[in-house]
């Protein structure tokens, strides 16, 4: 596919041909090198390609990587697209972000049983959202940029250090909320190093960076006045209350709303509301940009790329699912203590079965080719499936550990939930299948959903398709079964079986609608055939 027909994912319209002057006819000395050192080290046949195109012949067929290269532009106006393979690098830094959705998920499920809800809600996003925005960040910067140095492979490890400093840090809501302890203050040090590092990958684009030079600046300039410096100086906010607080300056005051304990973390809880807001923001806020090319300040991201992340993404948070059913440690200690781990384990691969389906099959019907709207929603809803899938481990964790504590002598379970775990587990469950239905919806649009409970009869009509609308309604029921779960079963080893039950109707739901729609499209195909031969 040309990038001719790239869809700008800001704004959600194709992009016009290389008519402006942003078209990619010239490229400098330097950038030839980068791409011939890419071509050389990758070993892509798009990338010889290009190379080839450019005139560039290498004798050896090897390159020696460079102690330093600027990054080049990934997905430039105009260019042909190449859809990019998730380097080591990508997969090794995603190993990090399990660990951390296990630690969320401690995090978590010592916050369901605690008095101080508003304490438990800052610290548990507080922990998750500034993690995230580096996964994010770091995403659409490979997504728009290439780099293969000793530099910026010297920086990755740096990076890597700082979060997994952070995340080791991320602990139970006890220690966290004690000023004595130090878990926040090496966490906020850790995110705020990070940052730096983000800061400095942008100014590095600023001056050096290869490609479309007016858009590279432009956006550059962009992320660093309005996001990395002022989410730096949250950072460095954070860290100096921390240690404040370290120092015990506070004075400790054990009630159930906020102190100044509690500031450090409330800062990194900012930042990640800031995040969700700056990325709809972006979005929008070019409607107040006028006479404007939107390709002298926007720099083009691999679409397809993007889909592949975000997916294996949530494949991450299903990975922490099953690391709390069977990363326990302990053997089987009771016929309960089976239940629950088999029809967790059921439930989370049939959650992976509904992903996989919500998913068009072609990638150019994705939400991230569609509207702005169809964008922002897909993003949003990722980060509910990812909140709730941390909070459908920490239930497990806690089912299992409440057995064990039942079935173990010498093993005390630390707090009382009071029943709460299997409303967390209710309303976890059903707020994940409910976001992977409206994440259908994202790619097909509220107008093509509503459109596929009609169909046109051979007069001409347009009348109700009553399989398809019962379909629904039964899915309508599964959804309002699954929100009410805890109220009529309190068990841990009944209401996970039930849950599984409920994820696998919702299965046969989407194949029996996925069936039903083809039957109507090709009912629809040979009614217009036989108009035709009329």
């Amino acid at each position: 596919r040309s990038s001719a027909a790239t869809s700008d994912l800001r704004f959600g319209k194709r992009s016009s041909a290389a008519t402006s002057a942003l078209s990619t006819t010239f490229r400098s000395e330097i950038e030839i090198e980068v791409i011939q050192n890419i071509a050389t080290r990758t070993h892509s046949t798009d990338w010889d390609e290009i190379r080839e195109g450019l005139g560039i012949n290498d004798e050896n067929g090897h390159a020696v990587t460079p102690f330093y290269s600027p990054p080049v532009q990934r997905q430039r106006y105009g260019d042909d697209k190449i859809l990019p393979h998730v380097g080591w690098g990508d997969l090794f830094f995603d190993l990090f972000f399990v660990g951390a959705a296990y630690n969320l998920g401690v995090l978590l499920k010592t916050c369901i049983g605690a008095d101080h809800q508003l304490r438990s809600s800052i610290y548990f996003l507080g922990s998750l959202g500034p993690l995230w925005a580096c996964w994010d960040s770091e995403t659409f910067y490979q997504s728009r940029y290439l780099t293969i140095d000793y530099c910026h492979r010297i920086t990755e490890v740096l990076r890597y250090i700082f979060v997994a400093s952070a995340i080791f840090n991320i602990t139970r809501f006890q220690d966290y909320r004690d000023p004595l302890n130090a878990n926040v203050l090496i966490y906020t040090l850790a995110m705020m190093l990070e940052q730096m590092m983000q800061l400095a990958l942008r100014v590095e684009l600023y001056f050096k960076g290869l490609g479309d030079e007016i858009p590279i600046k432009n956006h550059s300039l962009y992320e660093i006045t309005f996001r990395k410096l002022p989410f730096l100086g949250i950072y460095i906010a954070a860290f100096v209350a921390a240690v404040i607080s370290y120092s015990r300056a506070f004075e400790i005051i054990d009630r159930e709303d906020w102190d100044l304990n509690d500031l450090p973390m409330t800062l990194t809880a900012i930042i990640y509301v800031l995040e969700l807001f700056f990325e709809f923001s972006w979005y929008f806020g070019h409607n107040f940009v006028k006479n404007k090319d939107v390709r002298t300040y926007f720099v083009p991201v691999n679409v397809d790329y993007l889909i592949k992340r975000y997916s294996e993404f949530v494949l991450l948070m299903l990975g922490e699912c099953f690391i709390s059913l069977l990363g326990i440690g302990q053997t089987i200690v009771s016929e309960d203590y089976y239940m629950v781990v088999f029809f967790g384990v059921v439930t989370v691969i049939w959650l992976l079965f509904l992903l996989i389906e919500c998913e068009p099959s072609d990638a150019q019907a994705h939400a991230l080719w569609g509207s702005r709207w169809n964008t922002v929603c897909y993003f949003f809803l990722i980060q509910i499936i990812t909140i709730c899938l941390i909070g459908l481990g920490a239930s497990f964790k806690v089912f299992l550990h409440e057995e064990i504590a039942e079935n173990t002598e010498g093993w005390h379970e630390e707090q009382d939930y009071e029943d709460i775990q299997t409303t967390i587990f209710a309303i976890a469950l059903s707020l994940v299948v409910v976001s992977l239905e409206l994440l259908y919806l994202c790619h097909t649009g509220i107008k093509g959903a509503v459109g596929h409970l009609f169909q046109h009869t051979d007069d001409g009509r347009r009348e109700l398709s009553w399989p398809i609308f019962i379909v629904s309604l039964i899915k309508l029921g599964i959804f309002l079964c699954c929100f009410t779960l805890s109220r009529w079963i309190r068990e841990a080893e009944y209401i996970v079986p039930a849950g599984c039950v409920i994820v696998i109707a919702l299965s046969v739901t989407r194949v029996v609608a996925s069936v039903l729609l083809r039957q109507k499209a090709l009912s629809s195909g040979r009614r217009q055939n036989n108009l035709g031969n009329l």
